[in-house]
């Protein structure tokens, strides 16, 4: 170390008053000994906790109470049951928190002030991109946990650790999840217990209900809802990190339910986060909802999780009868039934009606183009630049017309399997004779995706790679 000591326990001692407080880099303890010891650069300790620990990222969802208790434990001592406080050890998206980080970042930080470090904002659990240069990061990988390790891990030095990159696929992919960086960006500045439970609920309803996923009586639409879940994040279900989103994806409906009923369960902040940028286009977008919110909280409905059909079949019948028998289009019965016109779309197709859903701003013209760019397996980021609608609007034609969604997805999955497979390939022809475990850590090797998504095909590939001399 630069400071001349040999243990990092001893620095850890000298900085912290204690040999293990500075080795839990995700919520350090004993902060007030810092900032005294540190002369306060960093700011005083409450600062410290708030803008250089992960506290930043989960007290804005917690109860103003505990996160003053919180906040004081980690300050003045210790908090030796933190993460089940939080709600982490519950939650089942994995309380390890990995470091992470940005290459290029690393380079900026080395040639500004002579050494790289960690950006808080890289650790959030839900942030898989550096925001600022739209990249993938990099995961560290450790043997040890961290009250067990006896070093620091630095960015490119300290104790040695394993890297693997997020695997993005393709633009939309990077899109999105820069999106959801973004949007974890600025939860981690918010101040503590920015956000109650029941404001939030409603503040979901009225967006699901914007969306064609809440019914009047305040249902959830499992058909609607799963669909907006895969346009949004589709092709990420098995990104490794990413296990937050199997509580909106499997079944979506359920997960949904319990941040958006009246009396709303706790929730990781990753799996609001995901269900926020699913719903809203922009933070300030939410934040505007959350406000209109307030009124609403009192007067919404319980939300029950459906089994896979409409709710209400009576405004479904109500619906058809006045296609079928007054001629009236889509978006006039819907008018009149009291529901969106995405979900009596819905309903018509199922029933065998023939409608116009073309969402606003399509006209026929256009609206041909881009299901020919759907069907083709075009990203979404590509065919909103070729034919300038907004991402609203195409993925409101993806969730109202199944069939379209079904080949795009067919298709991409088509794309990324030819792509994954023509990069190992690559590899392996690039590296012969290397192990396979060496193979895995170069960045965009495509070995986990396969594993995951195309494994009779790696199993087929992998004998031919010529035994190591």
């Amino acid at each position: 170390m630069w400071n001349g000591n040999t243990s990092a326990l001893q620095t850890s001692r000298q900085l912290f008053g204690a040999p293990y407080s500075g080795l839990l880099h995700d919520f350090p303890s004993q902060l007030n000994q810092l900032a005294e010891r540190t002369a306060s650069v960093l700011g005083p300790s409450r600062e410290i906790a708030l803008r250089h620990t992960l506290l930043g990222y989960f007290l804005p969802w917690v109860a103003p109470d505990l996160s003053e208790m919180i906040i004081s434990a980690v300050t003045t001592g210790s908090a030796p049951h933190l993460k089940m406080q939080l709600g982490i050890t519950a939650s089942r998206v994995g309380g390890l928190h990995p470091l992470k980080g940005c290459l290029e970042c690393f380079d900026e930080d080395e040639q500004q002030f002579g050494r790289a470090y960690w950006h808080v904002s890289h650790q959030c659990p839900s942030t898989m991109v550096c925001v600022r240069h739209r990249t993938a990061l990099y995961v560290v990988r450790h043997h040890n946990t961290p009250v067990h390790r006896r070093g620091w891990i630095l960015p490119r030095s300290g104790l040695a650790k394993d890297w693997s990159a997020v695997e993005i696929g393709n633009s939309t992919q990077l899109a999105i999840l820069t999106r959801l960086a973004q949007f974890s960006a600025h939860a981690i500045q918010s101040a503590p217990a920015s956000f109650t439970p029941d404001r939030l609920a409603s503040t979901y309803q009225l967006a699901l209900e914007a969306k064609g996923a809440l019914t009047r009586g305040g249902s959830l639409r499992s058909p609607q809802l799963d669909a907006l879940v895969e346009a949004t994040y589709d092709g990420l279900h098995g990104l490794r990190g990413f296990t937050a989103f199997q509580a909106i994806a499997g079944p979506a409906s359920n997960a949904a339910a319990s941040l958006s009923r009246r009396r709303p369960r706790k929730g990781h902040p990753f799996k609001h986060l995901l269900l926020i940028t699913m719903l809203f286009e922009s933070w300030e977008e939410f934040q505007s909802q959350y406000v209109d919110a307030e009124a609403a909280t009192e007067r919404r409905s319980k939300i029950e999780p459906t089994e896979g059909v409409p709710h209400l079949p009576a405004d479904r019948d109500l619906f058809l009868r006045l296609m079928k028998e007054q001629g009236l289009s889509a978006t006039a019965a819907a008018q009149l039934v009291g529901i969106t016109t995405t979900t009596g779309i819905t309903w018509a197709k199922a029933h065998g009606l023939t409608v116009s859903s073309r969402p606003k701003s399509l006209n026929a013209k256009l609206l041909k183009q881009v299901r020919a760019l759907l069907v083709r397996g075009i990203d979404k980021q590509e065919i909103t630049k070729k034919t300038g609608i907004s991402e609203t609007s195409l993925n409101r034609l993806i969730v109202s017309e199944p069939e379209v969604a079904q080949a795009w997805r067919s298709a991409r999955l088509q794309k990324t399997r030819d792509l994954h497979r023509a990069n190992f390939l690559s590899l392996l022809q690039t590296h012969k004779g290397v192990p396979i475990r060496v193979l895995r850590k170069i960045p965009g090797n495509g070995y986990a995706w396969l594993y995951r998504n195309d494994r009779p095909w790696l199993e087929q590939a992998l004998p031919f790679v010529e035994p190591r001399c």
